[in-house]
Formats: structure tokens, C-alpha cells, sequence
């Protein structure tokens, strides 16, 4: 088994086969550049430091078709099922699971009453990973003649968040009640994942340091009658003061039924 080793982040590492037409140097420089701008953020001192072997689905026995991330002992591996030159494709599955590697959950966990969220937090990683990846890609891609493909970048995120079955019209607060009992039950229900992405995407836009609170996440203590609510209110504890009122909107969004989006 062939392995490449990203150039900046050292711990993080690729196998080189079963990848199509795509060049493992050129898959290992991408992923490389999705750790550079997801990481910038973050508070670096709570970023896991467990070493990561990226694979095709394919490579699997039986081979599947879903990424995945699996902690293996002192490895963690990150399954992504996509191959060739489909660059926004890797982007966005890669950054979904490097979301999962820093909220740092073990899996299963003790209790997943909350697991639906995680994936929609993660959905919102690869939505604005990609848009800060179409930005700085315009000056600073992996090789400089990937500067053209920054645009395609934007418009893989435009086209999913455009998509009238990735919004809602009704008030989030109405839309989460109407579906929480099912999510509860389903961490994977991912229609409503990326509408909970989509909807989340202004306010990380708006405030990128509010990627500094996921790493705070697995400190919740969960227990099986936990109301959202009151899991959202458990997590702001937990994070900086200087991001409360940021997130304060965040809560609104989900609990306040005088807002409107």
C-alpha cells in the first residue's frame, strides 16, 4: 500500500490507490488546502492530534459509496467516495469528516440523542469550506493554475444552497419541532441535515470564529430526556464568553418563535 504525506499537516496522510483518473499528489495537495482553511478558525491548541489515513470507498471490502470516518485504536481513518477530478466533490465530503475528526465524538457515542446535529454541523463545514476555499483560491490555490477552478468552487455551494428543497419557508423553531422526534431517532436524515446547514451558514459566515464552539461540543453532558434547548444552553457554558452573543443567535434561531428565517 502506497501512502503520500500531506505537505503541511503531517499527521494526515493518503492512500494512493483507487482514485480514478485523480493524481495522489494533486488529491493530497487539495485536502491539504481544505485542513488550511477549515483549521483557521479554530483554536489550534484543541485540534486532535491523532494521525489520519485518508482512503477510497473502494479500497474497502466490500467497497461502498458512503465517506466515513472510523477511529481505529491511535489511527483514525477517513473513507471518501468520490474519485477523478471532481475537486469540489473531495471538498466537500473531506471537510464534512475533518468536522467530525475535530468535534472528536467517539462513535457510536455514549449518547447520540444530539448525533443529527453533529451531521448538520458537519454539512455546514463543507458549505463554508468550499466558499472560503473560492476565495482563497482566487490568490492562493494548491497550484497556481487551479486559481481558474475557485469560481467552480462557489458554485458547487450556490447551487446546493439555491436548491428549494434545501430551504424551508416556515419559521426554524416550527420546522425543528415538526421534525425532531424523527431526527432523534435518525442522525443520518440528510434532506434535513443541509437544511439545518443551509440555515446555519449565514451566521458562520457572518462570525467564522463561531467554528471555535464545536470544539467544545463532546465537553456536553448529554443525558436521554435532554431538550434541545437546553443542549444548546449546556454548550454556551462551555465556549468563550466573547462568542456568547453570536451564539445567542444561534439559540434564537432555533427556539425563538419571533424570528422569522
Amino acid at each position: 500500500m502506497q501512502i503520500m504525506n500531506f505537505t503541511t499537516h503531517k499527521h494526515f496522510n493518503l492512500v494512493s490507490s483507487s482514485w480514478g483518473s485523480g493524481q495522489p499528489q494533486d488529491i493530497a495537495a487539495l485536502l491539504d488546502s481544505v485542513i488550511t482553511d477549515f483549521y483557521s478558525n479554530l483554536d489550534i491548541g484543541k485540534i486532535p492530534t491523532m494521525p489520519v489515513l485518508v482512503l477510497s470507498t473502494l479500497t474497502r471490502n466490500p467497497p461502498t459509496s458512503n465517506p466515513e470516518i472510523i477511529k481505529t485504536g491511535n489511527l483514525v481513518l477517513i473513507y471518501l467516495s468520490t474519485q477523478d477530478l471532481l475537486w469540489s466533490q473531495y471538498s466537500y465530503q473531506f471537510s464534512h469528516e475533518l468536522c467530525h475528526y475535530v468535534i472528536d465524538i467517539d462513535f457510536p457515542p455514549k449518547n447520540g440523542r444530539f448525533g443529527w446535529f453533529e451531521e448538520s454541523l458537519c454539512e455546514l463545514a463543507s458549505l463554508f469550506t468550499l466558499n472560503k476555499m473560492s476565495i482563497t483560491w482566487q490568490t492562493n490555490p494548491p497550484y497556481a493554475s487551479w486559481t481558474w477552478y475557485s469560481a467552480s468552487l462557489k458554485t458547487y455551494v450556490d447551487d446546493l444552497t439555491s436548491k428549494s428543497e434545501n430551504t424551508i419557508a416556515k419559521r426554524t423553531n416550527e420546522w425543528l419541532a415538526k421534525n425532531l422526534t424523527e431526527l432523534y431517532k435518525d442522525r443520518y436524515k440528510r434532506a434535513e441535515n443541509l437544511i439545518i446547514a443551509v440555515k446555519l451558514l449565514p451566521f458562520f459566515t457572518a462570525t467564522p470564529d463561531l467554528w471555535k464552539t464545536i470544539q467544545f461540543i463532546k465537553e456536553i453532558a448529554i443525558t436521554d430526556d435532554m431538550t434541545f434547548e437546553l443542549y444548546l444552553s449546556e454548550w454556551k457554558k462551555l465556549i468563550p464568553a466573547s462568542l456568547h452573543l453570536s451564539f445567542d443567535d444561534i439559540i434564537k434561531l432555533f427556539t425563538d418563535n419571533n424570528i422569522a428565517t
